[in-house]
């Protein structure tokens, strides 16, 4: 977090030698959960997380603007087996750390930053550069280290070029790593569409074959893979959206895929039913294979989300996947009340005990099973 800091101390100080009117402002988020896993003998966990947060805003004129954010993630959480305690973790990481200048049609963003885009709501196969679980009412993902710019034409159109470098995670759907000291690049075009838009991706990295552990048989210690795709969405009295992702990767294992395919087309409606009743419905297919027009494996998912607003107030979700490839079924319900700073979370899942989809980052997942899961949070 030091150098994060220093980065924004230097801004202040540019901002105020050039006589610019500076605003800074502290914010944030905190939480504390608990979660109940119904297996025997029973699996609980409790855990705290603050998400602290420092921006800067400054500028000689409302046109041309220049702002930051520094903000880190701490957090700590123990998890018990029955009476006996099975392990504990705390750390303390940074979460946002960019600098952006912004005008009428231009805007460079550098430093870790959120990058994301694309139709799709639940089941995004252009999730490339996150890990956004739609069932988690925090919306917490790492970030990127990148250079993101984004031009905007007159006609709503728009230009995004991003380069990344220094992260060392898989992101999104991956299955390896970037291999380290390398950069990835892409971009992406948003065009209108009658009443709505579309647009084109592509990225290009070199995946870290090395890390690849589930065989022996690695063909080179790193391979390039390159990715494109194609995404739309409609407002045509009911919501259309639909994205196309095709990855080639050139061969790292016998068990990698060359080709992978993504295709997922969605629906939204909102009801005239009481307060209003909101559905989206997404159905995903990935395809895998060795050649382009092939397919020798295929997985899909179909989700469902309906949300149902009780009052000012009160809110109630439920959002449901069926694996078809697994004949599996994942239920969450939610239950959240909303104060003005104060937000409250009580939520009901029952899934299966091997999870296929938004893979976890630590290797036993609590909320495989049945459970329920509490939370309260405050942001300031």
């Amino acid at each position: 977090m030091k150098k994060e800091l220093i980065g924004l101390c230097a801004l202040c100080v540019y901002l105020t030698v050039e006589g610019q009117p500076v605003s800074v402002e502290l914010n944030g988020q905190a939480a504390g959960w608990g979660i109940v896993n119904f297996q025997k003998p029973l699996y609980y966990q409790f855990g705290v997380r603050t998400l602290p947060g420092l921006s800067v805003t400054g500028g000689k004129d409302s046109l041309h603007r220049f702002d930051a954010e520094v903000s880190g993630n701490f957090y700590a959480y123990s998890t018990f087996m029955g009476n006996a305690y099975q392990d504990g973790v705390a750390g303390i990481r940074p979460y946002r750390a960019w600098i952006r200048y912004s005008s009428p049609k231009l805007e460079l963003r550098l430093g870790l930053q959120k990058i994301n885009f694309g139709s799709a709501s639940i089941l995004r196969p252009l999730m490339w550069f996150d890990r956004l679980d739609p069932r988690d009412p925090l919306q917490i993902t790492d970030g990127v280290y990148a250079l993101l710019g984004r031009y905007y034409f007159d006609n709503n159109a728009s230009v995004w070029l991003w380069g990344i470098y220094g992260n060392g995670k898989t992101k999104g759907w991956e299955y390896l790593p970037t291999r380290k000291k390398t950069a990835e690049a892409g971009g992406r075009f948003q065009l209108p569409a009658g009443p709505g838009e579309i647009a084109l991706t592509s990225h290009y990295r070199m995946a870290d074959c090395s890390q690849w552990t589930h065989d022996t048989l690695v063909f080179r210690s790193s391979a390039p893979e390159s990715r494109f795709a194609l995404d739309g969405k409609w407002d045509l009295g009911i919501g259309i959206s639909g994205e196309i992702v095709v990855k080639k990767t050139e061969k790292c294992s016998p068990s990698i895929p060359a080709w992978e395919k993504y295709m997922n087309l969605g629906l939204d409606y909102t009801f005239a039913v009481g307060n209003g009743l909101g559905l989206v419905v997404e159905h995903l297919l990935i395809q895998t294979s060795g050649h382009l027009f092939a397919s020798s494996a295929n997985t899909s998912f179909t989700a469902l989300t309906l949300s149902y607003p009780l009052g000012v107030l009160d809110r109630v979700t439920g959002i449901f996947f069926y694996d078809w490839s697994h004949a599996s079924f994942y239920r969450f319900i939610s239950f959240n009340r909303q104060y003005d700073n104060w937000s409250l979370y009580w939520m009901a899942f029952w899934n299966p005990q091997n999870f296929a989809i938004f893979r976890s980052e630590t290797e036993q997942n609590i909320m495989a099973g049945k459970g329920i899961q509490w939370m309260v949070v405050y942001n300031f």
